[in-house]
């Protein structure tokens, strides 16, 4: 069995967000939730405008089934459940 690392970046739009304060508080409860998870990393990308941000989130899952089941789930949460709209994401296997 081959373990499975797979690589979510994924973008945000912050519509009417002002602050990068306003930009964490938006977004928390993802990253709250994600951090939960024992097979999940991720890391928010640096940027100076309050309405976007991007992520990387990496899924470490015992086979590749099993990463691409959690990756579902993730993006299921991310668009129903987060204060933005996910404007992208991509897939990619380590």
């Amino acid at each position: 069995m081959t373990a499975g690392i797979l690589l979510l970046n994924v973008q945000f739009d912050l519509d009417g967000c002002s602050s990068l304060k306003e930009r964490r508080q938006r977004l928390g409860g993802l990253r709250q939730r994600l951090g939960r998870e024992t097979s999940v990393a991720l890391c928010e990308h640096p940027g100076d405008d309050p309405g976007a941000s991007a992520w990387s989130i990496v899924i470490i899952a015992s086979s590749q089934r099993s990463a691409t089941e959690l990756a579902g789930r993730i993006e299921r949460d991310l668009e129903s459940r987060v204060d933005a709209v996910v404007s992208g994401i991509s897939r990619e296997w380590l």
